[in-house]
């Protein structure tokens, strides 16, 4: 099943919610990666709020993203705190175990937390309403973890350039259709409810950022080819070691297939993701 998604703006407790965009407000698909585009209007409104507001804390909410850990009520929290202390399992004070104990949380059969995740609750708050329209920004900067993206050295794949902005804040990335698969999987989410600045350009900016900040360089253009050969691959792989342990007979020519598709996909597609040489000055 596809996965839906709802850029977020979240106040500086990174769980209470601001704001958020609905992407068909603006004839936009709610998969991942049907909007995280350059120039995107829902990333747009996104990039408006926070040069309006001075930055924001940002997440890319999945619906199959976890819930929201809810506390059970208080009362209930202090009977199992007493019969843990009557047991000699804690010695800790009842706020003490309030606040740090993992037990005071919802949580279903399967030990989850039990409760909304940030896509369903964002329904009851309201929409951001700032601009769509194209922005100037060049810089995206996150104060909490002090690294910058240059938002000019994003690669052109096939006509298109994937905004870094969506997958580095995505939570739940992986759950569903739609999702980004591609060769930067370590970023994603990495961002995802830090405070996040924006600049536009300016001839310093770019070394006035590089004397505080870290610079990364995500290229989040998707090969669906390639990485659709790559795990059709190793299934293939999986399904001989699972079927007849270390009998391969039965899965080589499914194999040698394979791996010749794939090979022919790198050759044709090597070159779109090498950087092109930067024909602008810092």
């Amino acid at each position: 099943m596809g996965q839906y998604y709802k850029p977020i703006i979240l106040k500086n407790d990174k769980k209470t919610i601001v704001g958020y965009v609905h992407t068909h407000d603006y004839n936009c698909g709610l998969k991942l990666m049907e909007h995280s585009y350059i120039d995107n209007p829902v990333v747009n409104v996104v990039l408006n709020y926070l040069k309006e507001n001075g930055g924001g804390r940002v997440v890319w909410a999945g619906d199959y993203a976890d819930a929201e850990p809810v506390k059970i009520p208080k009362e209930q929290a202090k009977e199992m705190w007493r019969n843990m202390v009557a047991n000699n399992q804690i010695e800790t004070s009842f706020a003490e175990f309030w606040a740090k104990n993992p037990n005071v949380f919802k949580r279903n059969e399967r030990g989850e937390y039990d409760g909304d995740n940030l896509y369903t609750k964002a329904e009851k708050k309201p929409k951001l309403t700032s601009s769509a329209n194209n922005t100037a920004i060049r810089f995206l900067i996150n104060t909490d973890k002090m690294q910058f993206v240059d938002l000019w050295d994003v690669p052109c794949v096939d006509g298109q350039r994937v905004h870094p902005l969506p997958i580095l804040t995505a939570e739940g990335n992986g759950e569903g259709g739609g999702d980004y698969t591609g060769l930067s999987m370590n970023l994603v989410g990495t961002w995802a409810r830090d405070n996040i600045t924006v600049a536009e350009h300016n001839w310093n900016m770019y070394d006035s950022l590089k004397a505080k900040y870290t610079e990364i360089k995500p290229n989040f253009a998707e090969r669906y080819g390639i990485v659709s050969q790559f795990n059709e691959t190793v299934n293939l792989i999986k399904d001989a070691y699972a079927d007849n342990g270390l009998d391969m007979d039965g899965y080589n020519d499914q194999l040698k297939e394979k791996f010749f598709e794939l090979e022919k996909i790198l050759k044709a597609n090597i070159n779109g993701f090498k950087k092109e040489p930067a024909t602008v000055k810092k």
